[in-house]
């Protein structure tokens, strides 16, 4: 993609794009010619709620299918592409303190679903979203979880009920997480419908 990307979006680069998403960029593919370069040709609603541009530029690459059904990649071309790209929500007000600015207040989170500071946040928009692949990693991050707070409890002193106390207090976070991930997401989906 040669063409800078419009301002308030920005280039979809999560690993995992869900299968609604693919088709909607394979239509605005499919329909390429009926789009002006350099443009956002269509916007949907991914399944987080947040709004995905097609955006038609010049490609200089692409993976082409094999007889074997492998995919190779081929550079040096300049072909008709379309990328996804995210629509970023407008930066909030900035906070000074004594003339210098004060970060982490009015910034977009990292996860527009998520509360950004917990790592669990990417797997929790994935699950609300209904991508069930993201199950193993969300019980993973819970279980990293009960670790760290185990070994914070038993650093403190609390030997008693140790894996107890880490287990529920890691699946009381993980609760709020998905909680808040799946609340944010409807708000932002009423918000959208308004």
């Amino acid at each position: 993609m040669e063409a800078p990307i419009p301002a308030g979006w920005k280039l979809w680069t999560e690993p995992h794009v869900p299968p609604e998403l693919t088709q909607f960029a394979m239509a605005v593919r499919d329909r390429i010619n009926d789009y002006p370069y350099d443009q956002i040709a269509e916007t949907t609603t991914a399944p987080d709620g947040r709004t995905v541009g097609a955006f038609k530029s010049v490609h200089s690459w692409s993976y082409l299918k094999q007889p074997d059904g492998t995919h190779k990649l081929v550079t040096g071309l300049h072909i008709p592409g379309i990328s996804l790209v995210v629509k970023q929500p407008p930066q909030g007000e900035s906070i000074a303190l004594g003339g210098r600015p004060v970060t982490g207040f009015g910034d977009a989170p990292a996860c527009p679903v998520c509360p950004a500071a917990l790592p669990s946040g990417s797997s929790a928009s994935r699950l609300i979203g209904g991508d069930w692949s993201a199950l193993p990693l969300a019980v993973g991050h819970t279980l990293l979880r009960s670790a760290l707070v185990a070994s914070g409890l038993y650093a403190a002193g609390e030997r008693a009920h140790v894996v107890r106390n880490a287990v529920a207090g890691s699946f009381a976070i993980e609760t709020f997480v998905l909680g808040w991930a799946a609340w944010k997401r409807r708000r932002d989906r009423i918000g959208a419908s308004t």
